[in-house]
Formats: structure tokens, sequence, C-alpha cells
């Protein structure tokens, strides 16, 4: 499982370059801090590390929308089924993978239900608070003209 992981960082690596605000040190700090909140809990690693990985690969389609409505974990979700599928992983497990990514966001009403899904979900979250998170807000906020209220 160890090629797989380290072949999904190569492609969201070389996928994320686009933006320092969701780039691929956020998706690794997501990723650790997953791996951390799944220490003493019975959860699937492969799917929360495929997902916390894959989580933002989307996320130049929703950048790059001048409309606003491209939801970036929806597209990180359908961009990650092929990415998955190639590395061998099975269908159930590409579906919660798939899962996880699309209740990763907060501001939809796709809500994370599995255990997986909920850490995931809390890590992305916990991964914006302190110096860092302000950091990337700012630069989400500069890059979008955006209103700091």
């Amino acid at each position: 499982m160890d090629e797989k992981i380290e072949k999904i960082k190569e492609i969201v690596e070389k996928e994320l370059a686009f933006c320092s605000a969701h780039n691929f040190d956020h998706v690794m700090r997501v990723y650790n801090l997953a791996l951390h909140l799944a220490e003493n809990e019975e959860v699937d690693l492969d799917v929360i590390k495929a997902a916390a990985l894959l989580h933002d690969i989307g996320g130049k389609k929703e950048v790059d929308d001048p409309t606003g409505k491209t939801d970036h974990a929806i597209e990180s979700a359908k961009m990650a089924e092929p990415i998955l599928n190639n590395l061998g992983y099975s269908e159930d497990e590409i579906k919660h993978i798939q899962d996880c990514i699309i209740s990763h966001r907060y501001r939809t009403e796709n809500k994370p239900q599995t255990k997986e899904a909920k850490i995931v979900f809390d890590a992305d979250k916990l991964e914006t608070v302190g110096a860092i998170g302000i950091a990337r807000a700012f630069v989400w906020v500069g890059r979008n003209n955006a209103h700091i209220y």
C-alpha cells in the first residue's frame, strides 16, 4: 500500500502546484493530522491516507471557474477515481475514498458520515487554525479579491 500512497503523493504534488493556499504542503499537513487523529480509532487507514492526499486535487478547477459554481470537493472526487483505479483500489475502496473527499468541504450539505470521512474533515478544518491557517486565509482572500469581515 505504501507504493500506492507514494504514487498518489507524486500525482497530487504535480497537480497542486497552482496555489499557495491549497498546495502540497497543505495536503501533507492534512494527511499527517488525519493519521494522528486516526491513531486510536478502528478505521481503514488506507482510505484515510488516500482521501487526505486527494481531497483538494480538483482545486484548480474551482479556482479557474469564473462563475464560482465549481465545487473542488466534487471535482476532486471525480479526479480521484481514475487515479485510484489505475493503482488497483477496489470499487468499494474508491467509493469510500470519494465519499471522504466529497464530504470534507464545510460549505455543502455533504456531511461526513463514516469515521474515515469525519477524520479527513476534522484534519482539514484543524489545518486552518493557527498561523499557517491565517496565512492561507490571506492568500485565498487576495487571490479571490474577497473581503475580510
